[in-house]
Parts: C-alpha cells; sequence; structure tokens
C-alpha cells in the first residue's frame, strides 16, 4: 500500500485515485474521524497495488537475476495481469523500472534466464538482434538427424537400411530387420 504522505488528502490510499467517502463514525482503531475523509474506498484496504502484487512474485538471487515465482508461459517467461492485460513479467519489468517498451522491439535478457526480471540484465532490440545475440552466444543449437533427441536412426543405421533397399529388398523386411515404421 502507499504511503500516506504520498495520497492526497481526500483519496483512497491503496493508490487507486478514487475520492473516498465521509466516515459517518470514529473508530479510531482503523483511524476514522467523523466527519473526515476514510483512508481506503470501501474493501480497497484488502487488494494490494499493481506493484506489490508484481514484487510478492519477485525472488531476488546471489546471481544478481529476479526470479519471477508465478506463472509462466511454455517458454518459461514469467505472465502478469497489470490490471489491464496479461504481460510478460519481464517487460512489466523494464517497464516499470525504465519506461515504455517502443512498438515492435523485444526485451532480450543478457542472462538468458527467461523467468529473470531484473531490468540491468535486460536490452531492448529486435527480433535479429535478439537471434543474433542467441547465435553470438552459440545457444543456436540446430540439432538434425542423430543429434536429435527424439531421433531413432544413426548415420549408419540409415546407410545400411538405403544399401538394403538398394539390393532389392522389400520394404517390409526392411521394417521387420531394422524395427522401424514403414514410413
Amino acid at each position: 500500500m502507499s504511503d500516506t504522505t504520498e495520497t492526497p488528502y481526500g483519496f483512497c490510499e491503496c493508490g487507486c485515485g478514487k475520492p473516498t467517502s465521509i466516515a459517518k463514525r470514529s473508530r479510531t482503531a482503523k483511524g476514522y474521524i467523523k466527519g473526515e475523509p476514510m483512508r481506503f474506498c470501501h474493501g480497497h484496504q484488502k487488494f494490494p497495488t499493481t506493484e506489490a502484487r508484481f514484487w510478492a512474485k519477485v525472488q531476488k538471487t546471489d546471481d544478481g537475476c529476479w526470479m519471477w515465482m508465478g506463472g509462466k508461459d511454455s517458454s518459461g517467461y514469467g505472465t502478469f495481469y497489470d490490471g489491464e492485460r496479461t504481460i510478460g513479467a519481464h517487460r512489466y519489468s523494464y517497464e516499470l523500472h525504465i519506461g515504455p517498451i517502443p512498438d515492435g522491439m523485444l526485451c532480450c535478457h543478457h542472462c538468458d534466464r527467461p523467468a529473470c526480471c531484473n531490468p540491468a540484465h535486460f536490452f531492448l532490440g529486435t527480433k535479429k538482434d535478439n537471434a543474433d545475440d542467441r547465435d553470438k552466444k552459440g545457444r543456436n543449437i540446430n540439432l538434425r538427424g542423430e543429434k536429435h533427441g527424439r531421433a531413432k536412426l544413426t548415420e549408419a543405421k540409415i546407410k545400411e537400411i538405403f544399401n538394403d533397399f538398394d539390393n532389392g529388398m522389400k520394404k517390409q523386411q526392411i521394417v521387420d530387420k531394422h524395427d522401424v515404421g514403414y514410413s
């Protein structure tokens, strides 16, 4: 919640910017004085600000990364609802600490950790800049053939299959011999 010295007199202290109602009776335990504006709009003291919700899901690590502990997309990037839209947590952090991200620009990571939200680890760039950074760091591993994690055949096995086919072996015999699918 915002500090009461930052909130203008008569406006909700949750930061929503709405004027509060006038207290009908004094409740000193809650800080209400009869005839004075209340500290919060009805129900607002229960809701943290957007920034407070963001910080509640960030964990700072010893290596300088601010790891997002909330929801993530399938690529491991944090997702955050800022009250208007769902945005990448790293993009929200950049906008919170540095400023708006121009259209068409990406918020790229120096640290290469998708869940990191530390704006000191970011740089703005185009898709090409991001791809060049990936390639420079050697992370563009284009796995083909037997190097691919789901590969079932080695180069030697493939050559053997082609030799069998070239020597007149029937497809079904090749399938049975090498224990592979017909296609």
